[in-house]
């Protein structure tokens, strides 16, 4: 798919764009570490307390950043972090396709990250991102502790579409999209991205499952040019552990989603027909599902 990018020559540089990015994320990082102090001294339950700190961390680490970086580099900001272009039905369609097909693939490389050990010799290290984990896990754990309907609705609102849509918009519609523009080939830009979201994360030992995920949203942004395919995605996946979880706390049987179509003894037969599969289903159905054929890519040219 050929699109046109929104960048021209006489543009900032690469360099330029991800200094506005990163010195405003640095800023607003600073600005959300005295935002949870106040936010601490509240009389606040462990849960409503998470979910606020989320909130204010989307607002303020991510969406601001991208909102201002692109009204300083363009006069069309909304057009620039491909939020003016819409999305349809088929593209809806085809992410919920991939996330069915995918996900005993995704599932695979979940426990293999998760069953890494290091060397006796890395030992210390290994326990460093073991306790990383471990904090990280209790976490979210807090954020999924709910079993009213407000608490479900405030999950699905918190984690899965204002985290899916302020991440895409930093990461995606921001950083990878500054690479592009710039002239990056768009392969390279989705991969470092990916990269550089997972390790943002700081959870080694769901680093590789997440830079799949992150280049999966990477490349839908790039086929559709819109960032609400890759926000879609984004949120379908927080989305999902949330209401999983919900219903687990109700009381109910629910649907065990991390490991659907695992194999933890033997060959993972599901594993790699899954990945089969799904790359069948990107390579004949991704000009039906995820392109959108309104917009042609066409690399920049800048003056050496």
């Amino acid at each position: 798919m050929q699109r046109v990018n929104e960048g021209d020559a006489g543009g900032p540089t690469l360099f330029a764009r991800l200094g506005i990015l990163f010195g405003l994320f640095f800023i607003m990082l600073i600005a959300v570490s005295a935002t949870v102090l106040l936010i601490g001294k509240l009389d606040l339950s462990p849960r409503t307390e998470g979910l606020t700190v989320a909130l204010f961390q989307n607002l303020l680490v991510f969406i601001l950043p991208a909102l201002i970086y692109a009204r300083v580099i363009s006069h069309t900001p909304f057009k620039a972090l491909t939020l003016s272009n819409s999305m349809d039905c088929r593209q809806i369609i085809g992410v919920i396709l991939a996330f069915v097909i995918g996900l005993p693939f995704l599932n695979q490389i979940i426990l293999w990250n998760e069953s890494f050990t290091f060397p006796s010799s890395m030992s210390g290290l290994e326990q460093l991102f073991r306790e990383m984990e471990n904090n990280a896990q209790k976490a979210t754990g807090i954020l999924l502790s709910t079993s009213s309907i407000g608490g479900l609705i405030s999950g699905v609102l918190i984690v899965g579409v204002i985290t899916g849509f302020g991440e895409e918009l930093f990461f995606r519609g921001g950083i990878q999209k500054a690479m592009t523009d710039s002239g990056v080939n768009h392969h390279l830009a989705i991969w470092l991205t990916a990269i550089l979201f997972s390790t943002l994360h700081f959870q080694f030992y769901g680093f590789i499952p997440r830079v799949i995920l992150g280049a999966f949203f990477g490349y839908l942004l790039f086929w559709s040019d819109s960032i609400w395919v890759s926000t879609t995605a984004h949120a379908l996946n927080n989305s999902i552990v949330v209401i999983t979880a919900w219903i687990a706390n109700r009381g109910g049987e629910a649907f065990d989603v991390e490991r659907y179509g695992v194999t933890e003894n033997g060959f993972p037969w599901i594993a790699l027909a899954s990945c089969i599969l799904l790359f069948l289903l990107i390579a004949y159905g991704k000009r039906f599902f995820f392109e959108n054929n309104n917009f042609r890519y066409r690399p920049l040219k800048r003056n050496l």
